[in-house]
């Protein structure tokens, strides 16, 4: 066997063994599980004594337990970090720059990002930009065609909203400071943002900035001078329902692409998969942020 008849053999079954074992509704049915479990009850036995009910880790689990509403609003933004990643490199990976396995091991860091905020601008990507026909595919085409292998898949116009959809996953996909703040244990919480206020000669406050609620994380740099500091607050803004809504809107596309997939491998002359329907657009996600540069003062 040639290299390049194994690299297509690998290149099949590779897709294959993804796909089949590919669930696309795992982001939203573990959440949808974590948040209708019950909690555990603990009992606690000091050596040499009977059950203690006033040990204090009872107290700090009871803390732990009171927490967990808005440690699920986090996880619930974290997951739909992961679906829409992974929805955005499965249609990346069709076409030519397959398989997977490829491009979701060699695309990574900045060139990612700036993948992404191609899409959330409804760019192709250069490194993905596709002719046909002797035209580039426009950006609704491009889509299609990575997704399906078709350029017609979002003809209609209530399938536009796909689209939409795709857009803005990207939009929250590219920016990664809340997804990197949870996985590197930066200082990371859940509640109110910086709220900011003027105050005039009479002393009466006046907001300056919308309060977002969501997840609250902490930046601090150093620069190369020594004693200059930069310290930012970021807020990203969480709606846990419309979280829950995207987390199976995204399921459903993965599922057709999924089918659109395994139906090319298995040399299918048609396939009828069913594209979400009805989706509501506009789920942007706001965020805001606070820097505090500190320089030295020469005396």
């Amino acid at each position: 066997m040639t290299p390049a008849n194994l690299i297509a053999t690998l290149s099949e079954t590779t897709d294959r063994d993804y796909y089949e074992n590919l669930d696309p509704f795992f982001h939203y049915m573990t959440l949808d599980a974590l948040k209708n479990a019950q909690i555990s009850e603990f009992r606690l036995r000091e050596k040499g004594s009977d059950r203690v009910n006033d040990h204090r880790l009872l107290e700090i689990l009871k803390r732990s337990d009171s927490l967990r509403s808005e440690h699920l609003k986090s996880l619930g933004r974290v997951f739909r970090y992961f679906s829409a990643e992974t929805l955005l490199l499965i249609i990346l990976s069709g076409g030519p720059f397959g398989p997977f396995a490829r491009l979701s091991s060699n695309l990574k860091f900045n060139e990612l990002n700036q993948v992404f905020s191609k899409i959330s601008d409804r760019v192709v990507p250069d490194a993905f930009s596709l002719n046909m026909d002797g035209r580039a595919l426009t950006f609704d085409e491009w889509v299609s065609y990575q997704s399906f292998g078709v350029v017609n898949a979002f003809k209609n116009r209530e399938h536009k909203e796909v689209v939409g959809l795709i857009v803005e996953e990207a939009n929250l996909a590219k920016e990664r400071g809340a997804i990197n703040a949870f996985k590197h244990a930066k200082p990371f919480s859940f509640g109110d943002g910086i709220e900011m206020t003027l105050t005039n000669n009479e002393t009466q406050e006046q907001a300056s900035n919308i309060k977002l609620r969501g997840i609250n994380w902490v930046e601090w740099k150093e620069g190369k001078e020594a004693g200059s500091t930069s310290v930012s607050f970021y807020t990203e803004e969480v709606k846990p329902d419309e979280d829950m809504q995207r987390l199976f809107a995204v399921g459903l596309l993965i599922d057709a692409i999924r089918t659109a997939r395994l139906a090319k491998l298995d040399r299918a002359e048609k396939v009828n998969v069913a594209l979400p329907a009805d989706l509501k657009n506009g789920l942007e996600v706001r965020r805001q942020h606070l820097t505090i540069n500190l320089v030295p003062v020469e005396e």
